[in-house]
């Protein structure tokens, strides 16, 4: 089997080798050579090398190769020297020259061919061969890679930099010159996990914050430390003491896939808290979240169905109406009374590796944080230094960095784990000065030493157990892993690099299932094997036994150190194995599954898995859903056209837009996505065009685009549709368009539309809903209920409003729950009740705070902006109004609504007596409202200029009005927007003018 090994090449040459025997037979040319040869091999093997070839006048020889070696860089340099010195001898000083350099090669884990039959591959074996090339006769070159690894054992002068063909940039060479003893710099980092000590100064601060958080004044520890510091241990020991106190601890970890199977932690925080596992029957788990938020004081709406949706627990076949922006927000509200009803009592939680935490999950622990703090709830987290995030900003955050032990601190350390005796004193010193001030780096090396027969006996108490000779420690952490990965039997250091791939956490049904399907084999001794050693460490869960690497890095060499090729394999075996582990919890691990998928090469069912992974994650976090629906498409753009790729390539493109548009995606670019979906459907599946040219509409429409464009567009997409054959899409566009007719300000044909709709709401699947990311139902009932109020049929819509607003929160959609606060706030504006406006603008404005999307907040704007024109206060609205409108371009959101707030802005500025500015903002409202075809607020703004004229110059202009309001009577008689006759009628009334027939 062929691996990566980290290794440094040696090339030497005898120069002028053909001259030396050009006048001798090929017998004689053999007998002056071979010593020469005999004595760079023999030297070469003296010092752990490997020979490769031998080239008739020189050899190629590996060190770390085919087994990993500490110090290879070191070890070559010591060959080469000791090559020149004896040559130097035998032929003259100027006889040879070598050449070296350290890097990535694939090689044999055991060569078993004779010499010249081995075979080793790698752009570094160029380099080597390069800096042998170009060394001056009678010396040794060595690459600025071999330097860095032996620059504090070694003498070196500068050469200069050099270009090696194939490679991009000049490669720094230097002449080695000899050895020197090693200085007391830091030469490597790990860390380690054997006696606690030294952190005495960071327990006594978590005792202190325990202490708070037990009188009711919690704050956020943060343990900060680059890896292998010991922030994992640092916790695990800080818990311990807790539960002796019995103190509950609430213990999680990030993951390293975090991105591809997001919101893990938080699944296994809230499980905790309820009290259930993974693993426990749904039925009796959805028992026991009963039964925990019944105890609560007060359970938030909805709490029991959300959470059993969330926790994958909920009854089959039971119709969710949970849709993305709502899911989210109702997660975060109920976790977060999750927490505080917990906080009352005593509790800490240790939350892990938050430098590998998904997006989603963020959001989730910015909302714990704020639950806990100054509470009875103690939460410690750690992270490396990377990692940053907006809650660390809070005065109630307490940052802890680990810092490095100091000389003093790691010597009595080392002396801890390897013990007294006086004939390790050398070697206790060594072990200190390289190890960096980082204890699990110590831990390792002495790791290496036991297993290399360096030290024998038990931990504390060890003894020589060879000869330490010369060669120096390893000088990176990979480096020391990767020997030790490398001296396990062969069917044991398989099986390590199988959980690499599977992943930092390895659940033992997988492990056990790849590992027979690599080898037939007993698999079981071999894991036990592994775990003695301390490579993977036993986690007994609900849901059954799992292993994790003690240490992250264990994982990373484990992983790199295999080809290609082989990752592929195994990746390919593990993806089927984990859908069949996961099978109960699919879309929670869909997208774990769909990595290893893709990684095996096989994109079909990848993309498949990045489906499902985008709809669950869908339901909660549409931005994460977005960046999956990427995936997918990108998967599906990789493969071979065929029908179902098309398929995915069409959903993939439209849910991209159209979720992308949500989140503030632009009509320029959501486009190109649109027009390349609708392509493909035009080719495979014309079913899905109606919904596209929609999704296309809509789009265009609430970028600025005409609404009358937008009704066209709805109108072609229903004579696409056959709607007898598919009702469900026929009551998607017909609520789309009474949406579009509203726009457009004709509400006698809106109301028709949602008429229509109404009647086929029966029939709506699954899928429609799931493609807007809201409820059909809900979305055509808030429109029926604005288009009502519009028509001045104010009793039915009141009652439509109502019906919406008795919806829980959890249970309806922000983007569609909104709708019909926004109708109230109309129906007030008209009516002029200032107390029923600040009510339901007050509502709007808690929405687009809990959901933070650009489309809310500018209705939130024009809302309270209504609210205080009508309490009296039009200079606040007037500003509220104009911040809005510059908001809604800068974000480029909602420009639909751009007429209406100008109308109001326009009314606003009337009521405050600036008829001049009021008058120049409704004839600019009117002239936008004619580009966009929106003729409700182009009708405000009629009646607002014919006012403005009327009340600053009534006898020289009252013709100019009467223009205005019979403009205004014609418009309302043409939209049907009754809702406006009182105020057209008191302005005719106003200006003396006889009125229309209305």
């Amino acid at each position: 089997m062929e691996e990566f090994k980290p290794v440094t090449i040696l090339f030497v040459d005898i120069v002028a080798s053909t001259e030396l025997v050009s006048n001798l037979d090929a017998e004689q040319a053999m007998r002056h050579l071979a010593p020469a040869l005999g004595v760079m091999r023999r030297v070469a093997e003296q010092f752990g090398g490997t020979v490769i070839h031998t080239l008739g006048d020189g050899i190629m020889a590996l060190f770390g190769a085919p087994k990993i070696q500490e110090g290879h860089a070191l070890l070559a340099c010591q060959a080469a020297l000791d090559i020149q010195s004896e040559l130097g001898r035998m032929l003259g000083p100027k006889a040879i020259r070598l050449g070296l350099h350290s890097g990535m090669i694939v090689s044999e884990t055991r060569f078993s061919g004779s010499v010249n039959e081995r075979e080793a591959y790698g752009v570094a074996i160029h380099i080597a061969n390069r800096m042998q090339s170009i060394a001056e006769p009678g010396t040794i070159y060595i690459s600025d890679a071999c330097c860095h690894l032996v620059e504090r054992y070694c003498i070196v002068r500068p050469v200069g930099r050099y270009r090696v063909r194939g490679i991009s940039h000049e490669i720094s060479v230097y002449e080695l010159q000899g050895l020197q003893q090693p200085s007391s710099g830091q030469l490597f980092n790990s860390s380690n996990l054997t006696r606690f000590q030294a952190r005495e100064r960071e327990i006594a601060q978590l005792e202190a914050a325990l202490q708070a958080a037990l009188r009711g004044d919690s704050y956020i520890v943060g343990v900060c430390g680059p890896p292998g510091s010991g922030k994992s241990r640092l916790c695990y020991e800080f818990a311990e003491r807790c539960r002796m106190d019995v103190i509950p601890v609430i213990e999680v970890r990030a993951q390293p896939y975090g991105k591809a199977a997001p919101l893990q932690p938080i699944l296994e925080i809230v499980r905790l808290l309820l009290g259930i596992s993974s693993g426990d029957d749904p039925a009796l788990a959805r028992d026991q979240v009963a039964s925990y938020l019944a105890r609560m004081k007060s359970p938030p709406e909805g709490a029991l169905s959300v959470l059993c949706d969330f926790l994958g627990i909920a009854e089959s076949g039971a119709a969710s109406a949970v849709t993305p922006k709502m899911r989210h927000a109702a997660l975060v509200d109920i976790i977060s009374r999750l927490m505080s009803d917990r906080a009352a009592h005593p509790l800490v939680i240790v939350f892990e590796d938050l430098h590998w935490l998904d997006e989603a999950s963020e959001a989730f622990v910015e909302a714990l944080c704020g639950a806990i703090i100054g509470s009875h709830v103690l939460l410690v987290v750690n992270f490396r230094p990377s990692y940053r995030a907006s809650w660390m900003d809070s005065d109630r955050f307490r940052l802890m960095q680990l810092t490095e032990f100091d000389a003093g601190q790691m010597e009595a350390f080392v002396s801890s784990v390897v013990g007294s005796h006086a004939d390790l004193v050398e070697l206790r010193n060594r072990i200190a000065e390289r190890s960096g001030g980082n204890p699990f780096f110590a831990e390792e090396i002495i790791h290496s030493l036991v297993e290399n027969g360096l030290l024998a006996g038990r931990p504390g108490s060890y003894r020589l157990g060879g000869v330490t000779k010369d060669n120096p420690l390893p000088v990176t952490l990979q480096a020391v892993i990767g020997e030790r990965i490398d001296r396990l039997p062969s069917f044991d250091r398989m099986l390590l690099q199988i959980a690499s791939v599977i992943g930092k956490e390895v659940p033992h049904a997988v492990l056990v299932s790849v590992g027979m399907q690599e080898q037939s084999a007993e698999v079981e001794p071999a894991i036990n094997r592994l775990c003695a050693l301390e490579l993977l460490q036993i986690q007994n869960r609900p849901e059954g036994r799992h292993y994790v690497f003690r240490h992250p890095l264990i994982q990373e060499v484990a992983y790199s150190s295999q080809l290609r090729s082989r990752r592929s394999r195994l990746h390919a075996f593990v993806a089927p194995a984990l859908a069949s582990h996961y099978r109960e919890r699919r879309g929670e691990f869909a997208g774990l599954i769909s990595f290893h998928y893709e990684a095996a090469g096989v994109l079909s069912k990848a993309a498949e898995y990045a489906r499902i992974a985008a709809e669950w994650i869908g339901s909660m976090h549409p931005a994460q859903a977005i960046r999956q629906w990427h995936v997918v498409h990108r998967l599906a753009r990789a493969q071979t056209p065929s029908a179902k790729n098309k398929a995915l390539l069409i959903l993939a493109s439209g849910q991209i837009a159209w979720l992308g548009w949500r989140e503030g995606l632009s009509v320029e670019d959501a486009a190109p996505y649109i027009q390349d979906a609708l392509a493909i459907a035009r080719e495979t599946d014309d079913t899905m065009i109606p919904l596209l040219l929609f999704v296309e509409a809509r789009i265009s429409g609430a970028s600025g685009g005409p609404a009358d464009n937008y009704v066209a567009r709805v109108k072609q997409a229903l004579r696409f549709l056959n709607a007898e054959a598919d009702q469900s899409r026929a009551a998607t566009l017909y609520a789309s368009l009474s949406q579009a007719y509203g726009w457009a300000g004709l509400f006698n044909e809106a109301l028709e539309a949602n008429d229509r709709a109404l009647s086929l709401l029966q029939y709506v699947q699954e899928f429609e809903n799931r493609f807007l990311g809201y409820s059909v139902e809900h979305w055509t009932l808030s429109l029926r209920a604005r288009i009502l109020i519009h028509l001045n049929r104010i009793d039915e819509g009141r009652a439509w409003l109502d019906h919406m607003l008795s919806i829980e929160d959890g249970l309806i959609d922000p983007t569609v729950q909104f709708i019909s606060h926004l109708g109230y706030v109309d129906l007030a504006w008209m009516s002029g009740d200032a107390e029923l406006a600040l009510k339901h603008a007050r509502r709007v404005s808690e929405l687009a705070e809990r959901h933070g999307t650009p489309y809310l907040r500018v209705f939130s704007y024009a809302c309270m902006a209504m609210a205080q024109g009508l309490s009296g206060d039009s200079q606040s609205a007037i500003a509220a109004l104009e911040e809005g409108i510059d908001f809604m371009h800068a974000a480029g959101a909602a420009l639909d609504y751009e007429p209406d707030m100008m109308a109001c802005l326009a009314e606003c500025l009337e009521r405050a007596g600036r008829y001049d500015d009021a008058l120049s903002t409704a004839e600019r409202t009117i002239g936008l409202s004619r580009d966009r075809s929106a003729r409700l607020p182009e009708c405000r703004a009629l009646i607002v200029a014919g006012n403005a004229l009327v009340k600053k110059d009534r006898s020289t202009r009252r013709d100019e009005a009467e223009h205005y309001f019979r403009a205004a009577e014609d418009l309302m008689r043409q939209t049907g927007a009754l809702i406006l006759a009182p105020h057209v009628s008191t302005a005719l009334k106003r200006a003396d003018i006889n009125p229309g027939i209305v």
